[in-house]
């Protein structure tokens, strides 16, 4: 009937288009739909022996709303399946088709399967986890934190279990040259109607961690900033920080991770957050989907000779990359100062995320650790 564009609209390639049909379609009324299905049912049970004894299990939840899920912390939800029948209830959850997965990549289910005799409970958890391999979707509004289980009962019937939350978007896990085009904090961005900015400079939440540690960090703890990891206790609770009740260690970290989220001011207690604030840096170059120096690229790293062939590989990058690079590489060679051993130390600790592996690749095709230190101190020197 119509048919319109949308040439405002600039947050991909790809113009948004809009049209009206008219269409015939078949009309379902539910209702009667399960009085039928009910009917069915209840003749298919006569046809079988009813010594044999049928299983009625209950859920102790119809849905499961997980609420608000932040990158890389994992939330736990169980509910209980309760065989109230005559006989053993055999329960597995399975695909809504033969060619789609059980339930998606940021859902596991355990046990997926089991039996449960009569009057007896089985426990089903459900964890929902966003890490580096899903977040970027999540973050850029092509994926929902909801899905649709469908759980099957061996001589019973399906059970149909909504699953969903609220996913908060983070800075973490994105391509830093679309990260860079964000117009404000990705948590302050509609990604239906604003704008993206012309890609020219690094992504302001690494601008903002180089300037903290370059006005609070790096005076106090510049021969150990980025070297001492602190103690494990501490690094595992500031892994596993909760949304609901932040352990005490992992406040200030998940703060931060909120400050660079939503563009808030960061925590006044400056020289307490120093190594914790040099590790968010490498944490968030560690979660980018490919490093910051493309695996494209990686040979050629390997076999440079000298500092103008290393600045002639940056030349040929977005400026955003090569702006985030420059940057972090300015601020190690700040810390580092005249002391060549420090550098070296220092090239060491970035090497392996600067210059990660590809995974997909081939370990013959891996750039040593010793020439990736190289390549980073062509640009420290």
């Amino acid at each position: 009937m119509s048919y319109t564009s949308y040439m405002d609209v600039c947050l991909s390639d790809h113009k948004p288009v809009a049209a009206d049909f008219v269409v015939e379609t078949r009309r379902l009324e539910v209702d009667k739909l399960f009085i039928i299905l009910d009917g069915i049912s209840s003749v298919v049970r006569k046809l079988y022996d009813d010594s044999l004894g049928w299983p009625n299990v209950v859920l102790s939840a119809k849905e499961i709303d997980f609420g608000r899920i932040f990158y890389s912390t994992g939330e736990i939800k169980e509910i209980a399946l309760t065989n109230n029948g005559e006989g053993a209830a055999f329960y597995r959850f399975v695909s809504p088709s033969e060619t789609s997965p059980l339930c998606p990549r940021w859902l596991t289910i355990s046990p997926e399967y089991g039996l449960i005799l009569p009057g007896e409970s089985a426990a089903v958890r459900f964890k929902v986890m966003v890490d580096n391999s899903t977040a970027s979707r999540f973050n850029r509004g092509l994926y929902e934190l909801s899905d649709t289980l469908i759980l099957h009962i061996a001589g019973g019937q399906d059970y149909f279990l909504p699953i969903f939350g609220q996913y908060q978007r983070t800075c973490f896990a994105n391509e830093l040259t679309w990260l860079s085009r964000l117009p404000a904090p990705i948590r302050k961005v509609d990604m239906r109607s604003d704008k993206m900015r012309k890609e020219d400079s690094a992504p302001r939440e690494v601008v903002r961690i180089l300037d903290w540690l370059m006005d609070k960090g790096a005076a106090q703890e510049r021969t150990s900033l980025f070297l001492n990891d602190g103690n494990m206790k501490t690094v595992q609770a500031i892994r596993e920080v909760s949304s609901l009740k932040p352990p005490v260690l992992a406040v200030n970290r998940y703060r931060k991770q909120q400050c660079l989220d939503t563009g808030d001011p960061f925590p006044v207690d400056g020289d307490s957050l120093c190594s914790s604030m040099a590790r968010t840096l490498l944490e968030f170059m560690r979660s980018l989907p490919e490093p910051i120096i493309p695996w494209g690229f990686h040979s050629e790293c390997a076999n440079v000779g000298d500092r103008a062939a290393a600045f002639e590989i940056m030349e040929r990058l977005p400026r955003s990359i090569a702006s985030v690079w420059l940057s972090i590489i300015s601020f190690l060679s700040f810390v580092a100062g005249d002391d060549v051993d420090h550098a070296v130390k220092l090239a060491d600790k970035f090497a392996p995320v600067l210059l990660r592996n590809d995974p997909a690749g081939s370990p013959q095709s891996w750039i040593s650790p010793i020439a990736k230190r190289q390549f980073i101190l062509y640009f420290m020197q």
